[in-house]
């Protein structure tokens, strides 16, 4: 007995993984480093250990090419939803 199996992947569905790959690639394009290096790195560690609520100053910036990359996935997987 043989059964047939049709490997159909409707639209829908193809949006679908491309919005969560878009969504993946927008999540890694956001990159966050401490603002010390070298010495200064262990003793704001040291002090963090100390008093757990200190604040260390952080640096924030978006790699382009994978944000725009993550956006444009997530507009096709929209596009591919209707």
């Amino acid at each position: 007995m043989l059964i047939n199996m049709d490997l159909c992947i409707s639209p829908q569905k193809k949006g679908l993984v491309f919005v969560i790959a878009g969504t993946v690639a927008l999540a890694f394009s956001v990159r966050i480093q401490s603002q010390h290096k070298g010495e200064a790195a262990k003793i704001v560690e040291k002090a963090k250990k100390e008093k757990p609520g200190l604040f260390a100053p952080k640096e924030t910036y978006i790699v382009r090419p994978l944000f725009w990359g993550g956006l444009a996935l997530i507009a096709i997987g929209t596009i591919l939803q209707w």
